[in-house]
């Protein structure tokens, strides 16, 4: 008699033992998707192991076969195994978290034979897995590298997996690939909600692209022979999953070189503190690429002192900044100032009784324009005229404080008359 030990995208513990009828002896093979009955239930599980003996009494017999070839290697078994055990989840949840929607729906995928050999059965696997941390204090000067690497991964007939935070930044890595190797490269694009994610990662399981790009999920790609990870930005959030299991892609990427026997390149201009921590203790090689330029000027002013020197209140611009901005007009340049902040005033309010006037629907503050004297809500675009009256007190005085660039506008007006001045609200200003 043979049994399946299958595990579900369930909550609970497994493996659970289901019988095999004999009709399915010579189908089934560890790795495959099943339908089962779990309780009361039809279910789709995974097959992880085979074996001769069981200790269920009264056992459930599968149901039937999804698959004509196993989805799930080896490996991948292993790594959703250590995901498991890791993230405190179970092994059926770490299965589906790297697979797309419609294997865990039960969809059927045709598999076929590709007429490319897939690597691993052709070239022996590196040796030994080398991460390591370039630290690019110049932007992009880690792009060299990881041009460089691909290319000795390719040469040595290995595949690449490349993450990327977003997918407009995966689309853009596509093109600069393609541009630094060559046209002729296979490159794969991965990423979550993908029209034909199923039909890419067949054909990247088949053998048919030897570089896939793709955000956090890209890590569970099925490529053959594995050679290189790389992860840019590797300590931005988005890498976290925020449902079950929480994992971190930078975290399952040490899993699977460790089963892979592959080279693990983590890059950033701002490394997270677990990659320098790691840099430190020599666990991982570490490489610093300084600026090509020095880094710009940078002075804090607090403008708490400027109004006790100068014996005024509400200052907008310092007087460094004023005499910065002097020298770079008499040097005929131009000057940026930047604030995040719109309209002449943040908020408005009654001297008196202190209500600030907010939104009726959003509840948030009322931004003031100068010019087309409303106030506005940032949120809905409610408007409404600025009132003459407190509508809480009936008081007639109402203030207008904080700071936007209307108000930053007026004062450089002020300050310097003869210059030509123009305010930028909107991006397509």
């Amino acid at each position: 008699m043979l049994y399946a030990k299958v595990v579900l995208g369930l909550p609970v513990e497994g493996p659970f033992d289901y019988s095999v009828p004999a009709s399915l002896y010579r189908k089934i093979k560890v790795g495959m998707r099943v339908w089962v009955q779990f309780r009361t239930r039809k279910m789709l599980g995974y097959v992880v192991k085979l074996t001769r003996r069981t200790n269920i009494q009264n056992i459930k017999p599968i149901l039937e076969i999804i698959d004509e070839s196993p989805i799930l290697d080896k490996n991948t078994l292993l790594l959703t195994k250590e995901l498991s055990n890791y993230y405190g989840c179970s092994w059926g949840e770490a299965v589906e978290t790297a697979l797309p929607e419609g294997l865990r729906k039960g969809k059927v995928v045709f598999t076929s034979n590709p007429c490319v050999p897939k690597l691993q059965q052709n070239f022996p696997r590196v040796s030994n897995n080398e991460i390591l941390l370039i630290h690019d204090l110049n932007r992009t000067s880690r792009w060299d590298i990881y041009i460089q690497e691909i290319k000795n991964t390719l040469d040595n007939h290995k595949s690449v997996i490349i993450l990327l935070p977003d997918i407009d930044l995966v689309m853009k890595t596509k093109e600069i690939i393609q541009t630094k190797i060559g046209l002729s490269v296979s490159v794969a694009v991965l990423y979550r909600q993908q029209k034909q994610e199923l039909r890419q990662r067949s054909d990247v399981k088949n053998g048919k692209f030897n570089i896939i790009i793709g955000t956090r999920s890209a890590i569970f790609a099925p490529v053959n022979n594995l050679g290189l990870v790389i992860i840019d930005k590797e300590e931005d959030s988005v890498y976290k999953q925020d449902q079950v299991p929480h994992y971190n892609a930078r975290e399952v990427a040490f899993m699977r070189i460790n089963i892979e026997k592959a080279k693990l390149i983590l890059g950033s201009t701002s490394p997270s503190l677990e990659s320098i921590y790691l840099a430190k203790t020599g666990s991982i090689k570490y490489i610093l690429l300084p600026r090509i330029r020095d880094f710009p000027q940078i002075k804090i002013i607090d403008m708490r002192s400027e109004q006790y020197n100068f014996k005024q209140r509400n200052i907008i611009l310092s007087r460094y900044l004023e005499d910065s901005i002097t020298q770079t007009l008499n040097a005929k340049g131009k000057t940026l100032l930047f604030l995040n902040r719109r309209g002449f005033a943040t908020f408005a309010s009654c001297r008196y009784c202190g209500i600030v006037l907010k939104c009726p629907r959003c509840n948030i503050n009322l931004v003031y324009y100068f010019k087309d004297n409303i106030l506005n809500c940032h949120y809905c675009n409610f408007k409404m005229t600025p009132p003459q009256i407190c509508p809480n007190c009936n008081s007639g005085y109402i203030r207008y404080l904080g700071m936007g660039t209307e108000k930053i506008e007026s004062e450089l007006s002020r300050v310097f008359p003869e210059v030509r001045i123009r305010r930028l609200d909107n991006p397509k200003d």
